[in-house]
């Protein structure tokens, strides 16, 4: 079954793997300690996890270390809230999430429009939940054994711990349902590493379908965590490969939200799993034309080697397209004052031999859409786009998107700011390609 989450009036239909960027604004960090201690670091943390394809930014004020102690409600609520209100404010399509599990914060995090909280807790305190219903917005629900920043390792804890873990959440979520919560507002987490020795963290995900059944997404936060290190013996910040050995085995399955700190790699994980998987439909088998073949053609655009638009006059390759439909596809973030003039030089100099001219762009803030359209591209957003599979702020994202817009068998990616150079590269690369 896969499962949807309603947040904030949304129905999210979970069938990918989504990912959830990690955002700590506390220094006591494990993971991040001393790097992202000023408001304007995080901030840029933020933006280039956004710019890489997260789903979902999760914003913390308090680490879990568990040999400090808890800090104060107000000194979390104001690490977190400049944050979430920035975040809101510049990404309005990209869920954020607070890493809290008191009242008071979720609520002033809440009225500063976040959509989730990420409940550590095990909900500790059900009114969580009735705050969350409130909002209309979702809540993780994780398992524990103990008190937050209590360590807890014993062996023996568990006969069965995963019957026991589904058993328990479970339970909670049934207290967040009687507090209000509607059952498709919470996301479950078995919680690894929490209260669970890298031994019984292994056990328990490896029979995740049991948490499956509850019928709701699970949330894995499987970044850098202990388990990996018992498994590879390396520290934190060299378990990269671990944890994205990891997101691989669970992206075979829907439902999933992973939460990580390289986000980049995690999408690009996603993205080859699915698709050799049959999950996301593969590439076309003509030709796509990344920005960044783009851009070593542009390199080596004074070379005797590369193949010049004179080489190749519209009328030898209209003849040579016979009836293939060929795309332009221009991803765009944020790319006003450059993406008109692109357009406009491939509309001009291009007519009658590109068939689809298509901006698609990626959460711009700016005139970009205006822009484009005015010049005569046909334009799309990321977020209207399967909307289901995600919303990601990124070039890979537009340019995956574009598939479903389009009609063409034959697909040219170009960036945007390549002005003087479009025509000449869509001229220049086909017409060897149609000769094959």
């Amino acid at each position: 079954m896969i499962p949807s989450l309603r947040v904030r009036g949304r129905d999210i239909v979970v069938d990918s793997t989504l990912v959830m960027g990690v955002v700590n604004a506390s220094p006591e960090s494990f993971s991040d300690r001393g790097r992202f201690t000023s408001i304007e670091s995080q901030r840029e943390l933020a933006a280039s996890l956004v710019e890489s394809g997260a789903d979902i930014i999760d914003i913390g004020g308090q680490s879990a270390v568990t040999n400090q102690a808890e800090l104060s409600a107000s000194l979390e609520a104001d690490r977190v809230l400049p944050l979430v209100e920035w975040v809101r404010r510049t990404y309005p399509d990209v869920l954020v999430s607070v890493d809290t599990y008191r009242p008071s914060v979720a609520a002033s995090v809440l009225e500063a429009g976040a959509h989730i909280i990420n409940d550590v807790s095990g909900l500790l305190y059900p009114e969580l939940a009735s705050c969350c219903a409130q909002h209309q917005a979702a809540l993780v629900i994780m398992h524990t054994a103990a008190r937050p920043k209590t360590r807890l390792q014993d062996r023996a804890l568990y006969a069965d711990i995963s019957t026991e873990v589904s058993a328990f959440l479970k339970e909670r979520c049934d207290v967040a349902v009687a507090a209000g919560l509607p059952w498709d507002s919470i996301i479950v987490d078995p919680g690894p590493d929490f209260t669970k020795t890298p031994h019984q963290t292994v056990e328990l995900l490896r029979q995740v379908d049991q948490l499956r059944a509850l019928g709701r997404p699970v949330l894995l936060a499987l970044s850098r965590k202990d388990f990996l290190g018992a498994i590879t013996g390396r520290t934190p910040r060299g378990r990269a490969a671990a944890t994205a050995a990891a997101i691989a085995y669970f992206a075979t399955s829907p439902g999933s939200i992973v939460r990580v700190h390289d986000v980049a790699a995690a999408v690009d994980v996603i993205a080859t799993i699915e698709t050799l998987t049959g999950m996301r439909r593969s590439p076309p088998t003509t030709c796509c034309l990344t920005s960044c073949a783009m851009s070593l053609l542009l390199a080596d655009s004074d070379s005797q080697n590369t193949s010049d638009a004179t080489d190749w006059p519209l009328a030898r390759l209209s003849d040579l397209k016979a009836d293939a439909r060929i795309a332009v596809v221009i991803p765009a973030r944020n790319e006003a004052g450059t993406v008109g003039g692109i357009v406009g030089r491939i509309t001009a100099e291009l007519a009658g031999f590109v068939d689809e001219l298509i901006v698609m762009d990626s959460l711009s803030s700016d005139a970009t859409v205006s822009e484009a359209a005015n010049a005569g591209a046909r334009v799309h957003s990321v977020a209207s786009v399967r909307p289901d599979l995600g919303v990601r702020a990124g070039k890979g994202e537009a340019l995956w998107k574009s598939l479903f817009v389009t009609t063409s068998d034959l697909l040219v990616f170009i960036d945007a700011d390549l002005t003087e150079w479009g025509p000449h590269f869509v001229t220049g690369l086909l017409g060897p390609l149609l000769t094959e």
